[in-house]
């Protein structure tokens, strides 16, 4: 399924969808940010799954990939990725290196 196709059927989804993208210009800039069609693919095999191709995350877990952009930026201004790439792979990639754990407290 087309990215547009899918973003427009449901106008709901389309405010969101722009709402998000706004939310990460505003956080890591506008060059910062991969197209919409690569951040929210989800799996190729989503039709086999029973999804839609594309997802967009809860808002309550929208500051989570903010880390993750940023890494990949400043990795992409030192070279270390091209410019242009699909975008889903390397964020997953850098979205597992970035993940911070909570420290757990074992209560005596």
């Amino acid at each position: 399924m087309d990215f547009n196709a899918w973003l427009n059927s449901n106008s709901y989804r389309a405010r969101q969808v722009a709402d998000f993208q706004r939310y990460l210009n505003s956080r890591v800039g506008v060059h910062n940010v991969p197209p919409m069609s690569q951040l929210l693919t989800t799996a190729r095999s989503w039709s086999k799954c029973g999804y839609e191709p594309y997802q967009l995350p809860p808002q309550e877990l929208w500051a989570n990939i903010v880390p993750t952009l940023r890494l990949y930026g400043e990795l992409k201004h030192q070279g270390f990725y091209p410019s242009v790439v699909k975008y889903a792979r390397y964020i997953a990639v850098l979205a597992l290196m970035t993940v911070q754990v909570e420290p757990t407290v074992a209560s005596i």
